[in-house]
């Protein structure tokens, strides 16, 4: 159900948990096909909603909280499992655009213009 009126609460009003609303941010944006690009962006949007509640994240749960600090330390985050070899290039490029893709569908796209 596609979300109507004002979207100045707790996640744009997408729900109280950020592992909520950029999945249902997804399904309004597509409209309710693309089940499977759906997927893969919730799947790696949910990997990124973990590595915010973990101690290395900024402990954020709301989606007017994550401003362009919080991706370039998950950049940085990626950078390191990447170099690691615990993490592909290709796995880490998917998760970072997925993240970028699902905040782009929220009303904070200025987030992205240098990313």
């Amino acid at each position: 159900m596609a979300l109507v009126g004002r979207r100045d609460g707790r996640n744009f009003d997408y729900g109280r948990q950020l592992s909520y609303a950029g999945p249902q941010a997804l399904k309004d944006m597509f409209g309710g096909g693309h089940y499977g690009t759906v997927r893969a962006h919730c799947d790696r949007w949910l990997v990124f909603v973990k590595w915010c509640r973990s101690e290395e994240g900024p402990g954020v749960n709301d989606t007017r909280k994550i401003e362009r600090q919080v991706l370039t330390n998950y950049v940085a985050h990626l950078r390191c499992l990447v170099e690691r070899g615990g993490l592909a290039i290709s796995t880490a490029q998917n998760r970072l655009s997925s993240v970028n893709r699902t905040i782009a569908v929220l009303p904070q796209p200025q987030l992205l213009a240098d990313l």
